[in-house]
């Protein structure tokens, strides 16, 4: 009989080589279940090592869902955001130097004085030198004696005269929450109109303006309030006249600023002012600010 390719097989040769073809089939399919079960395997550590370290084993000690679903690593359940929670925003309460405070004094005939400042902090720059100056349990203490005139002007115990009594320093003061937000070409005409309704005359007004105008001016938006509160506070006044009696002004205006980088967009509360100071007998005005 003709086998494959022209070979004679005898019946007695048949059976065996159709079990040598029964064996080969068989080996064909086991190395196919084979190579079938080693894909399964491989596309299983694939997805369990592809996935798992997604969960950060940290996550672990704040007892997410995520690591109970350790055991189900195809699909482990997302782990609950962390991002912080913002506090409550409060007032806060820095050192800040107190910038160019001035007093001006206007006695109702002339008269001589003795001015003592007393702050809650130091002082820095001082000008004219106090006669007196001293640390306190308060703070700092600065004194003067003066003759002062019904024009404001002030005369030094050596004859030198000053329109005012200047000193600067630190102190600690608690940020204000009302105020205004002013664009950089609106900075002059706003100090007028507020400097008007806090009681300023216009000579005051003048002084100030050109040392804070371009204070404000640097920012295209700067942040304003003249919430006096915090500052005054820290800072106090008091008048003896030649005896050492006390003489309490009948008019007492203090005016303070204090500004800061803003946005256009920033929302303030708007300050409201009350009635415009009106003056009369022995008046005292003092204007400053920080920033």
């Amino acid at each position: 009989m003709m086998g494959e390719r022209g070979v004679v097989v005898s019946r007695a040769e048949r059976p065996m080589a159709d079990c040598e073809r029964g064996v080969g089939a068989m080996k064909k399919t086991v190395i196919t279940i084979v190579c079938v079960v080693v894909g399964a395997l491989v596309a299983t550590a694939a997805i369990v090592f592809g996935l798992v370290p997604l969960i950060d084993p940290n996550e672990c000690e704040g007892g997410d869902t995520a690591c109970e679903n350790m055991d189900d690593p195809v699909s482990p359940t997302p782990s609950p955001s962390r991002d912080p929670v913002s506090p409550t925003p409060s007032p806060s309460r820095n050192s800040q130097p107190a910038y160019k405070p001035v007093l001006y004094v206007y006695p109702e005939r002339e008269q001589s004085l003795t001015v003592s400042l007393d702050v809650e902090g130091e002082l820095g720059t001082v000008y004219p030198a106090p006669d007196a100056l001293e640390t306190t349990d308060w703070g700092t203490r600065a004194s003067w004696m003066v003759t002062a005139s019904p024009d404001g002007t002030l005369m030094d115990q050596g004859g030198r005269t000053y329109p005012s009594l200047f000193w600067d320093g630190e102190m600690t003061l608690e940020a204000p929450r009302q105020g205004f937000i002013v664009a950089r070409e609106d900075a002059v005409p706003f100090l007028e109109e507020k400097l008007a309704l806090l009681g300023l005359t216009d000579k005051e007004a003048a002084d100030f303006i050109t040392f804070w105008a371009p204070q404000i001016r640097a920012n295209e938006y700067t942040f304003v309030s003249f919430d006096a509160s915090s500052y005054t506070a820290r800072a106090r006044y008091s008048f003896t006249d030649e005896a050492g009696a006390p003489v309490e002004p009948d008019t007492f205006i203090r005016v303070f600023m204090t500004i800061r980088v803003a946005d256009a967009n920033e929302e303030v509360t708007p300050q409201v002012f009350g009635p415009t100071p009106t003056r009369s007998g022995f008046t005292v005005v003092e204007w400053g600010g920080t920033m």
